[in-house]
């Protein structure tokens, strides 16, 4: 697996465009989307990249809704058992809510599997529990992209990330953290 980085934290709930430079080399290696959308024809990006390529040079275009897992609530309890004077609070915590990664797959080839799943939603964290029981913690959801794909804030226009190496994982989009039960606040 590649390496995990948090380029920026994004909000709650983002729309993304995804771009993918369908551009390979004789050798099948991708090339960039930054090279290759500068480029003006086929025979300026092999001088810029300095390999032989394929005519076939076409852009895919998707945009996708990611929503990160909201962290759980906190309880609010108090211990009681029979013979035990002044119990106290006993809440527990919630549970983290899931994260968004995206993952480069070199199997994949295209955008074409977000053309009939657009929405991708990390699940929420749990809620906390009485006798000082954590709540449980989001599932994270990753997305398999295609090698060259670069993911983009729709609203913006800033890149979040190029996914260029296979196996490169990237935090797009993390969860809420769990609330705090009533045992933090005694």
């Amino acid at each position: 697996m590649g390496q995990i980085h948090n380029i920026e934290k994004l909000t709650d709930c983002k729309f993304l465009n995804l771009y993918h430079l369908n551009a390979t080399s004789i050798h099948n290696t991708p090339v960039s989307y930054f090279v290759a959308s500068r480029a003006k024809s086929i025979n300026e990006l092999k001088i810029k990249t300095g390999k032989n390529m394929f005519v076939d040079k076409f852009l895919d275009k998707e945009t996708i809704t990611i929503k990160a897992g909201d962290g759980g609530d906190g309880a609010v309890s108090f211990m009681r058992y029979k013979g035990v004077a002044n119990g106290g609070p006993d809440g527990g915590d919630g549970g983290k809510g899931g994260d968004i990664y995206f993952v480069a797959d070199r199997h994949r080839s295209s955008l074409i599997d977000f053309m009939y799943k657009r929405k991708y939603v990390a699940e929420n964290g749990g809620k906390g529990g009485t006798n000082k029981c954590h709540g449980k913690d989001g599932e994270d959801v990753y997305i398999n992209v295609p090698l060259g794909t670069v993911v983009k804030d729709a609203e913006s226009g800033r890149i979040i990330c190029d996914m260029y190496e296979n196996g490169q994982t990237e935090l797009v989009l993390e969860g809420g953290n769990g609330g705090k039960g009533n045992l933090h606040f005694c």
